[in-house]
Order: structure tokens, then C-alpha cells, then sequence
């Protein structure tokens, strides 16, 4: 009705899908599994109760406990509805309008879902408001679920679940609305120091006003995709600020392929810059999950980006502001590292490379080669060389790795020097067993 003609006048597209992509964001790249595990966290928390900027969780058993739920209820809805559908005409479970009701819920439910996947598919975020419209028709299945499985006990029982699982969402409001939000909106206070374990790294944003990333302490060395990267950031400004900027933090591969992005506020918006104290020193932890796929070729030595900007300037012109080091010379604001693994790692066999066995320095080892038996130049004049290394120490350097080809007389005829990993994974961040 009007709605659809409203959505036409307005954006010319009676869904008006087309226009909340475009605010919303669309993806820039194909959806991968690995990328949807995280989204799919968040539809579900999201979905149970989730406050702030995705920000402010309930505990981590209670989502638990209602995926249970979800899952108990749902089957038991389907088992009810098999049941249901085998006795139609029969008259043993009444009429047949409420496996009428049961299809018409399923009918809806599965229209929501395809709805959402297709929602999913096209653009960035995944959020549980999106499944409000099939709220009625989950709920409604989900108590029939449930009472399918509770049948088997004796009207006391029924009751004592039912009563336990009741009074559990009435607590857990309770316990969002008086306690867990309250807290979370408490203001965030100076600390006294930079701690010693955070590293230093003395960069400084913006040119009219300025703020100082004194420090960043990256809580793990290590992870895989899917995990997520503790990043506490200790700021400081020299005088009073007049904006409140937004803050980005992003992992980026050695092409600047962004495999994780974080965009809030700094204090995940309880800590805006206007009411930052000359001088004083905030504390600023965040969890920065690694969504993006890592090619298996070999570890990958992201970089940690940490960018501010003025959410006051016009959408088409918001830029990063400038960065600069303590001599006001300008950079990139890289402010750490963390060393993201594939889930396997390079096999010789598979990649048909033959053992080689060559170690240097007690550290790095040439596992493996695959060097043609013939040469002819080729349309380019490059000699392909696989080489598969190894650590089997703790490299404290950056090496670089030349290959040259000789003559039978022992002169050079051809030669290419790079990192072992190139620039994505520099030696210095190797680790015994790394290939």
C-alpha cells in the first residue's frame, strides 16, 4: 500500500533496500564463511540483547544457554509439526486449523531467513533487529517446541521449567536495565602512567588540535582468523579539544588488505575527546576480531592501523586526520604488529618441492625446493624458483634471502634478493615450527 508507494517517490525502489545498502554499506567483496562466523555472533547476541555500539554484552553462558534453546525448541516445533502433518484428517489431535497455524509460522519464519541471507549477502552487518519482523512467529514456535519435549513430564515438572525459564528472562532485564548498562556508561577516568609492558610509539594526529597515541599494547601475539586481538591504546592530549573524533583500528596485510576493522569512539563512545583533561592519560581497550581470510602460503605479520577522524566534516570529504612522529615528520600510524596463522601450514609433498635441508645461523632452515631441470629463458627471462623455509629458532633480525644462478664456470648468470616471506611476513617475526 502507501508504504511501497512512499518507498518509490522517495528512492525510486519499492523496498527502499536499495537506499539502506547505500547508508548501510555494501560489500565490497564475496561473503566467505569465515567471514560470516563473526556476523553470525553478532546476529545471534544481537538478537538476545546486545546495548551500545555492539559494545555491551550479556554474560557469555546466557547466549549460550538460549542458542540451546533455540535449538531444543525449534526441533521440537519441527517433531510437532511432522507429528501434526502424519494425523492430519484423523481427528485424534483436534481439527486441523492448528497445523494450519503451525505452516503459516514456518512459512513466515523461512521468508525472514531468506530474507536476511539475502540481506547478508549483499551488505556489511548482520544485526538481530533484522529478524524483529519474524519475532511473533519464533516465539510461538519456539513455546510449542518446548512444550513438545516437556509433554513427557508430569504437569509439576512443566511447570518448574517453565517458571525457571521465565523467570531467567525476567532476571537478565532486570540485570541489563539496573546493573550491566549503568556501569557501562560510567565515565572513563585517567591513569597515572603508561604501563612498561605497552609499547611506545609517540604519534601525533591532526594539525589545528592535536592528540598524542602515547602507547599501544597489543594483548596477544598471536592468533588465527576468527579470533580476536586484545588493543589497549593510551592517549593523551596536550590541551582541549573541541571535536569529538572517531576512531578507527584496522589489521592490514602486507598489500593493505584489510583483514580486521573496528570503527567507535574512543572508550567505545563513553570517553568522547571534548571531555578528555589536558594532559591527562586515558586508557583505551578494545577486541579487534580478525574477520578477513589468510592466504596459507604463510603466517601473515599484520599491521596495526589506528586512525582518527572529525565525524563533523562533510561525508564526501572525511579523511583520516594527518599523523605524524614527535620531529613532525608525516606517517603512516602504524602503532604495532600481530602475527595472524593460516589454519595449516605449507606441506612439501603437496606442493610437489623436493627436501633440501639447508640451515643458516641455527634459526632458518631451506626446507624444501622446486627448481626447473631446464631453462630457456621464458617469455620474461625469469627463472620460476619455489623455495620453502622454515624456522627452527627465534630470528632476531629481519634477513633477506638471495638466489643467484651460476654458470658451470661459477659466474653469476642471474640473481633476486627479497625477504624469505616478502614484506608479509619479515623474519623478525618468526617462531619455531613457522613455514
Amino acid at each position: 500500500g502507501w508504504w511501497f508507494w512512499r518507498n518509490i517517490a522517495l528512492y525510486g525502489d519499492w523496498s527502499g533496500l536499495g537506499h539502506l545498502m547505500e547508508i548501510n554499506g555494501r560489500r565490497q567483496s564475496e561473503l566467505t564463511l569465515a567471514a560470516f562466523l563473526p556476523e553470525f555472533d553478532g546476529l545471534r547476541f544481537s538478537s538476545w540483547g546486545l546495548f551500545g555500539w555492539f559494545n555491551i554484552l550479556l554474560p557469555g553462558w546466557f547466549y549460550r544457554l538460549m542458542d540451546a534453546v533455540t535449538v531444543v525448541g525449534l526441533a521440537g516445533a519441527l517433531l510437532h509439526t511432522l507429528r501434526r502433518w502424519r494425523t492430519r484428517g484423523r481427528g485424534t489431535d483436534g481439527d486441523d486449523s492448528s497445523l494450519y497455524v503451525l505452516l503459516m509460522l514456518w512459512l513466515w519464519l523461512a521468508m525472514m531467513a531468506l530474507l536476511l541471507l539475502y540481506w547478508t549477502v549483499q551488505a556489511t552487518g548482520s544485526q538481530g533487529r533484522l529478524l524483529f519482523p519474524a519475532i511473533a512467529a519464533f516465539a510461538v514456535l519456539l513455546v510449542a517446541g518446548i512444550d513438545f519435549w516437556l509433554r513427557w513430564l508430569p504437569a509439576t515438572g512443566r511447570a518448574l521449567v517453565w517458571s525457571a525459564l521465565l523467570g531467567l528472562l525476567v532476571a537478565m532485564s532486570i540485570y541489563a536495565l539496573g546493573w550491566l548498562l549503568p556501569r557501562s556508561y560510567y565515565a572513563s577516568t585517567p591513569v597515572a602512567t603508561v604501563p612498561p609492558d605497552a609499547q611506545p610509539v609517540a604519534i601525533t594526529y591532526g594539525d589545528a588540535e592535536t592528540i598524542r597515541l602515547l602507547a599501544a599494547k597489543v594483548g596477544a601475539e598471536r592468533v588465527r582468523p576468527g579470533e580476536a586481538v586484545p588493543v589497549t591504546l593510551f592517549w593523551q592530549a596536550p590541551a582541549s579539544l573541541t571535536h569529538d573524533y572517531q576512531l578507527f583500528l584496522q589489521l592490514l596485510g602486507e598489500n593493505g588488505a584489510e583483514i580486521a576493522n573496528l570503527t567507535t569512539h574512543p572508550g567505545w563512545g563513553r570517553n568522547p575527546t571534548t571531555f578528555w583533561q589536558p594532559g591527562a592519560i586515558y586508557a583505551d581497550p578494545y577486541l579487534l576480531r580478525v574477520t578477513g581470510a589468510v592466504d596459507a602460503w604463510s603466517p601473515l605479520a599484520a599491521r596495526l592501523y589506528v586512525g582518527l577522524v572529525d565525524p563533523a566534516t562533510a561525508e564526501t570529504t572525511r579523511l583520516p586526520l594527518p599523523a605524524y612522529t614527535a620531529d613532525g615528520a608525516s606517517i603512516t600510524p602504524i602503532a604495532g604488529r600481530v602475527v595472524v596463522e593460516p589454519g595449516t601450514a605449507p606441506d612439501a609433498a603437496a606442493l610437489g618441492l623436493a627436501p633440501a635441508g639447508s640451515e643458516f645461523g641455527g634459526v632458518i632452515r631451506l626446507a624444501a625446493t622446486a627448481v626447473p631441470a631446464t631453462w630457456s629463458g621464458g617469455d620474461d627471462g625469469a627463472l620460476a624458483v619455489d623455495l620453502l623455509w622454515e624456522a627452527v629458532g627465534t630470528p632476531a633480525t629481519d634477513f633477506t634471502a638471495f638466489v643467484h644462478l651460476r654458470s658451470a664456470g661459477g659466474e653469476q648468470v642471474a640473481g633476486f634478493d627479497q625477504a624469505p616471506a616478502g614484506d608479509r611476513f619479515p623474519t623478525s617475526a618468526w617462531r619455531d615450527g613457522d613455514r
